[in-house]
């Protein structure tokens, strides 16, 4: 490969078609169960609701089976780096070690939780994974976002669900199946809080998705 050619240019056009982007450039986690030869890991998934047109216009959207996001990321994903091996984040156990393996990146682990963006805030969503044998450059590191960014999205929270690194699904679920007209279904209220990335707020559209495979999965769970 050419030194001066982007080893990520052919990749980041092939996602781009789908509304994807590699959200971070690392090593594989050291406790992680995989081929020893894997020398990269890419985090691939989307900020905002940039990839929701082309999944909704997507046959996984309508075909009536289970999983159409995992099943539509990981044909377009595939599809787009053909040679490298490509990993779910809902494969498992043993599942993949996400944010250690976001570790020196752009995402830090928020005090909800989640992983936030220096950019995009809490406003981005992990499709899949993509390893391969190539040593390819690392994400430049980011410091983490301010920890007070965060204060309003505790208090944002209709039902108090998130705690310091904790998350009440229970008590989020069942506020929103007693609550057809909660705000929450058009967007998280605690993550819309967060001033980070607001510019990249989800859809109502995308977010309800979310919300009713949410709410879906909790009450096959009997909550």
């Amino acid at each position: 490969m050419d030194q001066n050619q982007d080893p990520f240019a052919i990749l980041s056009a092939a996602l781009a078609t789908s509304g994807l982007r590699i959200l971070h450039s690392g090593a594989p986690a050291d406790e992680w169960p995989i081929n020893r030869n894997i020398q990269s890991v890419l985090i691939i998934g989307h900020a905002g609701s940039e990839f929701w047109p082309y999944f909704k216009d997507s046959p996984e959207f309508s075909d009536g089976d289970l999983d159409p996001l995992d099943r539509w990321s990981a044909r377009v994903i595939k599809a787009a780096a053909p040679n490298m091996f490509f990993v779910s984040p809902s494969d498992g156990p043993p599942y993949a070690p996400i944010h250690e393996l976001a570790e020196g990146g752009s995402m830090h682990p928020s005090p909800l939780g989640m992983l936030a963006h220096a950019e995009f805030g809490l406003w981005i969503a992990i499709r899949g994974l993509l390893l391969t044998t190539e040593s390819l450059p690392r994400s430049r590191p980011t410091n983490p976002i301010d920890p007070d960014s965060f204060i309003e999205c505790f208090n944002a929270c209709p039902v108090n669900a998130f705690s310091n690194n904790s998350f009440d699904a229970g008590s989020c679920a069942n506020h929103l199946i007693n609550n057809e007209t909660a705000e929450c279904w058009s967007g998280c209220s605690a993550r819309k809080a967060c001033t980070v990335g607001s510019d990249w707020i989800y859809e109502d559209t995308h977010a309800k998705f979310y919300m009713d495979a949410f709410t879906s999965a909790m009450q096959k769970r009997k909550i």
